[in-house]
């Protein structure tokens, strides 16, 4: 490339020359490439999904069976637990309402919240429905799950009513075998028929499968009916059990009510 050059001497125009710069004199300047831009980052918000949008509905029964809302209730239960869980956890929310359902399936990293003014009331046996009393399952069971949650300021009805007019042995609220990170927590219980909570009924080469880090907090039971019991606990270690509130029976005829723990094995 070349140059010219001129110079004026005291206000007196000077002589013009031309200089030829080479490639030393004229060093190619490099360009900075662009640095990848920096996102911010923030926590991700878990999934929450209301329940109706799986179809649930809400009754108008204040007591006893509803099979027909029951069976699409316990449905839309287990596909939101389902799909929540398939996708990275979070929360099924309950809204205000009656609302009955069956026996669903537990899975990991689930919360089930109840909202102020929710009432869950569990179906009772000869509803038709393959459910919480006819396949004489848990209302929730959960096996080899881990970070399970239950809480919320709403009522979890166990409909002792529809048990003492049918014969069959009520099963248990809420089973967890194998499990870990299970925290039933701020929830109000009413109406128990049998067992509340049991952990480690499950048994593989004569040893019971138990759970372990299993919190139990603040939870209250309202009213409890025939042969009810409180929790079960057998081969688990980790277990934190505060804050319950277990009032005496209060709607007779109660031919047996147990109130407390029975332990086996446990750390």
């Amino acid at each position: 490339a070349s140059v010219e050059f001129r110079m004026d001497i005291d206000g007196q125009r000077g002589s013009t020359f031309t200089q030829t710069l080479g490639l030393a004199d004229n060093p190619v300047i490099p360009v900075a490439t662009p640095a990848d831009p920096v996102l911010p980052t923030f926590p991700i918000k878990p999934l929450v999904l209301d329940w109706t949008l799986y179809g649930a509905t809400p009754s108008t029964l204040n007591n006893g069976n509803d099979p027909e809302f029951g069976a699409r209730n316990t449905l839309a239960l287990q596909t939101a637990i389902d799909n929540i869980s398939k996708n990275g956890g979070g929360t099924v929310f309950i809204g205000a309402g009656t609302w009955y359902v069956g026996h669903v399936t537990a899975r990991s990293n689930v919360t089930i919240d109840l909202d102020a003014g929710a009432v869950l009331r569990i179906l009772g046996p000869g509803t038709g429905v393959a459910a919480y009393g006819d396949a004489t399952q848990p209302f929730i069971k959960g096996v080899g799950i881990t970070n399970f949650e239950f809480t919320g300021a709403g009522e979890l009805d166990a409909n002792s009513a529809a048990w003492r007019t049918n014969p069959p042995v009520p099963p248990t609220l809420f089973e967890f075998d194998g499990s870990t990170n299970i925290d039933i927590h701020d929830a109000d219980i009413q109406n128990v028929p049998g067992t509340v909570f049991s952990f480690g009924t499950a048994v593989v080469n004569n040893k019971l499968i138990g759970s372990s880090n299993v919190v139990i907090n603040n939870v209250n039971f309202l009213g409890l009916g025939a042969n009810s019991q409180g929790i079960l606990i057998n081969g688990c270690h980790n277990f934190l059990i505060e804050n319950m509130l277990v009032p005496p029976p209060v709607t007779p005829p109660v031919p047996a009510v147990t109130v407390g723990l029975g332990f086996t094995n446990e750390d």
